[in-house]
C-alpha cells in the first residue's frame, strides 16, 4: 500500500478501515477512525487548511517525529504521545501508514479504566 495517500480522505477511510475492528465516525470536524470505541487515528484540515493526520505514537518515536517539520503535538491530545502531522510533512507515506497502524494496536491493546464505561 505504499501508493496511497493518507491525506486523502478515501486513502484514509480505505486504510484505516482495513484495521481489524475498526470503524469510522465524523465528528467535530474531522474524520475519526476508532477501534473499541477510541481513536487511534483523524483526518482533518488544519488551520492552514492543508490536510492533516493525529495519531498516538509510542513514547520512544515521540521526539523524533515531532522533530521533524510538519510534525508538532496534536491539539486537544495533550497526554499520551499523540501527534499531528501536516501533509507537509517530508515522511513516506509507508512510514505514515505504518504509524497509524501501530496506532491502531497501541490504542486496541488498551482496556478502559476501572469504574469506566466505554460507549
Amino acid at each position: 500500500m505504499t501508493d496511497i495517500d493518507l491525506f486523502t480522505v478515501a486513502a484514509f477511510d480505505a486504510f484505516a478501515a482495513a484495521l481489524e475492528g475498526s470503524s469510522l465516525h465524523d465528528q467535530w470536524g474531522a474524520r475519526l477512525a476508532k477501534v473499541n470505541r477510541k481513536i487511534f487515528a483523524t483526518h482533518a484540515l488544519a488551520e492552514d487548511g492543508l490536510a492533516a493526520i493525529i495519531f498516538k505514537c509510542p513514547p520512544e518515536a515521540f521526539e523524533g517525529l515531532t522533530a521533524l517539520l510538519g510534525v508538532a503535538q496534536a491539539p486537544y491530545f495533550p497526554r499520551g504521545h499523540w501527534v499531528r502531522v501536516s501533509a507537509t510533512v517530508d515522511l513516506a507515506q509507508i512510514d505514515l501508514t505504518a504509524c497509524v497502524a501501530r496506532s491502531h494496536g497501541l490504542v486496541a491493546g488498551k482496556r478502559a479504566s476501572p469504574g469506566r464505561q466505554t460507549r
